[in-house]
This record gives C-alpha cells, structure tokens and sequence, in this order.
C-alpha cells in the first residue's frame, strides 16, 4: 500500500477542550464565520453609502423642485417678476443655476440660501428675518406716528384758533390783516 501524498493529510480533528464537546468548536467556527461575513457586508454596504450617499433624484422630482423654488426667489436680472415668469433668455439661465445646485444634492432652503448670498437678499419674496430689517421697520413706524401727531396737533390749532379776518372786510376800515 502507497503512503498518502504528503500535500493531502487526512483532515484533522478541532481540537477538543476538556470542557466542551466536538459539535461546540465546529458550531464556533461556523459563527465565527458568519460574523466575518456579516461584517464583510455591513463594510461593503457602508462603503457605498459613503460614496453615493447622494439621494438620486428622478428629472420629474428635480423639474418639480426647480418650478417652486424658483417661486420663492425673484429673477435678479428681471427684477420684479419672478423665476417663473422672467424673460426667456434669463429664465433658462436662472432654471440652470437652480438646477445644477438641485443635481448636486442641496435642499431647497441650501439653494435659497445660495442664491441670497450670490444676489443678495432682493432675490427672495419673503426676506429672512434680521437686525436690519426690524429697525427699518421700527424707523418707518415712528416716522409714521410722528406724522400723524403732527397732523393732528395741527388740525386741532387749526379748529380752536378764530379765523383770520382779511382786509376789506366789513367792519374794518383799516384794511389790515387782525
């Protein structure tokens, strides 16, 4: 009888702990295994969501999401109209640049945010909120209520002061004014 190839030894045996039996090792290393597994997996899934993490969107949904941001923001070279209703030329441009920030993954409050401190806060419809803008308001409500105080301190001289007599009239043979 030939001896075994030496590269092809019988398979051995896990070693046995005195303490558990064979079916315990082999069920140890069959979990051991599963963990890698089940590792390998979980790396690969996170690896991916790292790199196109990205929220892919179809053209519809960016289409859709262009249309009401540019309804929030006004075409700063129109001025007056806003995104939807500017001039072909500037339209084009204007959906190009909010697009291309949509493709890029920004929300909508990004974009907006984007395009205020490009163009400044003319841009939007509704500004933000600040400093500036709650003294101006607070500026042109005491200028209003002064106005009104004054035209009213006015009114009420006016009504409690005796008309002025002109010359000519009756009862005066100076010709003056009283």
């Amino acid at each position: 009888m030939a001896p075994a190839h030496p590269r092809r030894a019988a398979p051995r045996a896990a070693p046995v702990r005195a303490d558990r039996p064979a079916d315990t090792a082999r069920l140890d290393r069959l979990l051991w295994r599963r963990a890698i597994g089940l590792w390998c997996v979980l790396s690969l899934v996170g690896a991916s969501l790292a790199v196109g993490g990205e929220r892919l969107l179809s053209q519809d949904q960016v289409e859709r999401r262009v249309r009401a941001i540019s309804e929030e923001v006004r075409c700063p070279a129109c001025e007056a109209a806003s995104g939807q209703s500017a001039g072909a030329g500037s339209l084009a441009q204007w959906h190009l640049e909010i697009r291309e920030q949509v493709e890029r993954g920004r929300s909508d409050s990004e974009v907006v945010a984007h395009l205020v401190a490009r163009y400044g806060d003319f841009v939007r419809y509704r500004p933000a909120m600040n400093a500036s803008a709650v003294l101006l308001g607070a500026a042109l409500a005491t200028l209003g209520l002064l106005w009104v105080r004054w035209r009213w301190r006015r009114d009420r001289t006016a009504r409690t002061r005796p008309p002025e007599r002109l010359a000519g009239t009756a009862g005066d043979s100076r010709g003056e004014v009283l």
